[in-house]
C-alpha cells in the first residue's frame, strides 16, 4: 500500500526537502526538469507563494501551491507546463486520488499540468498534446530529409547571420524577454507571464546541478535576431520557449534556432527532444510526434468545491467575452 502524506510548509521550508528531492531526481535522470528541486526552488523565490504543501506517495513527490478558496495547484504556474508529481506511477496517482477524496473538505479545486491520461481520476481533462522529436546519430542524418532547412541555414550564413551558444547568457536572458513581448504584440497577443521576473528565474537556474539551462541565440552585426532557451537533463532535451525580432522573420529566426538546438542536443548526446505543449504545424513539419498528455482539474466533492468551481467557471466566462470585445 501507497503511504501518502500532504505536508503544509512555507516556501522558506522548501529547502528542508532538497536531500529527499535529490535523491529520488538522482534515481529518475529523465524525468522532466520542471518537476526537480532546482526549478521548483527557484520558482518559489522568484513568485514567492504564500503557501505551499509537499505531496509525499511512496517514493514520489511534488509540490503544492495553496491559494485562496482552498484552491491548490501543483506549483509552477504561470511559467510551468509539466506540474505534477516526480517519480509517480499509476499506484502513486492512485493514492493521490484516494487521499483527495477522503479529505474532501481540505481543498475545492486542483489542477495540473502535463500529465499523463487518467492520471488524476474524476478529473476534467484537456489535452496538452507534445509533440516529441526522437534524434538521430548525427545532424547531417537529420538534415538529409528536410531540403527546406538546409536553405535556411544557407541563407543565414549569406546573410552573415550566427547561431549557437549565447556568450553573454544575462543579457541574451533579457533580449528574450524584449523579443517574445515584441513578437506576441506584433501578433496582436499579450503574454504577461514572460517578463522580468521570468528572466530573473531563469538566470538563477544557470547553474543548477539537476539539468543544464540552455541559451541559444542568433546574432547577426551585434543584434540578437532570437534567443532560444531549453533544458537539458538525461536522454533528453526541453524546448522551453524563445523570443524572435518580428522584423527579422525573413530569415526564419524561430525555425533557425530550434535547428540550433537539434544539433546541440545531438552534439550532446541527447536522444529526445521533447518540444512543449502544442501539436503546432511547425514542431511536427520537424518531426516531432504527439505524446498525448493532460492538464486536469479535479473538484472537490464538498460544498465548497462546487461553489468554488462555479465562481471560476463564472470568471473564464467573463474573461472570454471580455476577449472577444478587445479583439473586435
Amino acid at each position: 500500500m501507497t503511504v501518502l502524506d500532504v505536508i503544509p510548509l512555507a516556501a522558506a521550508d522548501l529547502g528542508r526537502w532538497e536531500p529527499a528531492w535529490r535523491g529520488l531526481e538522482a534515481r529518475l535522470p529523465d524525468e522532466a526538469p520542471f518537476l526537480c528541486f532546482d526549478w521548483l526552488a527557484a520558482w518559489a523565490r522568484v513568485y514567492a507563494p504564500r503557501r505551499l504543501a509537499v505531496v509525499r506517495a511512496g517514493d514520489a513527490l511534488g509540490l503544492l501551491e495553496l491559494g485562496a478558496g482552498r484552491r491548490w495547484r501543483f506549483a509552477g504556474r504561470p511559467v510551468t507546463s509539466t506540474r505534477g508529481l516526480l517519480g509517480a506511477g499509476e499506484d502513486e496517482w492512485a493514492a493521490f486520488g484516494g487521499w483527495l477524496r477522503a479529505h474532501a473538505r481540505r481543498w475545492s479545486t486542483l489542477d495540473a499540468e502535463g500529465i499523463p491520461p487518467g492520471a488524476l481520476a474524476g478529473a476534467a481533462t484537456e489535452p496538452s498534446e507534445t509533440p516529441v522529436l526522437a534524434l538521430p546519430g548525427s545532424f547531417d542524418e537529420y538534415l538529409a530529409g528536410h531540403s527546406r532547412y538546409r536553405r535556411i541555414l544557407r541563407r543565414l550564413a549569406r546573410e552573415g547571420a550566427v547561431l549557437g551558444e549565447a556568450e553573454d547568457a544575462s543579457a541574451a536572458l533579457a533580449d528574450f524577454v524584449r523579443l517574445h513581448q515584441a513578437r506576441a504584440a506584433a501578433k496582436g497577443e499579450r503574454h504577461p507571464q514572460v517578463d522580468e521576473r521570468l528572466a530573473r528565474m531563469l538566470g538563477e537556474l544557470r547553474a543548477a546541478p539537476s539539468f543544464e539551462l540552455r541559451v541559444l541565440e542568433l546574432a547577426r552585426g551585434g543584434r540578437r535576431l532570437g534567443v532560444w532557451i531549453g533544458l537539458e537533463r538525461g536522454s533528453t532535451a526541453w524546448y522551453y520557449n524563445l523570443g524572435i525580432d518580428p522584423d527579422a522573420l525573413a530569415l526564419a529566426p524561430g525555425i533557425a534556432l530550434q535547428l540550433e538546438s537539434i544539433r546541440a542536443a545531438i552534439d550532446g548526446g541527447r536522444r529526445v527532444i521533447d518540444l512543449g505543449p502544442g501539436a503546432d504545424p511547425y514542431k511536427l513539419e520537424l518531426g516531432g510526434v504527439v505524446d498525448d498528455r493532460v492538464d486536469a482539474k479535479a473538484v472537490s466533492p464538498s460544498g465548497r468545491g462546487h461553489a468554488v468551481d462555479g465562481l471560476d467557471r463564472l470568471e473564464r466566462a467573463a474573461r472570454a467575452v471580455a476577449r472577444r470585445v478587445r479583439d473586435r
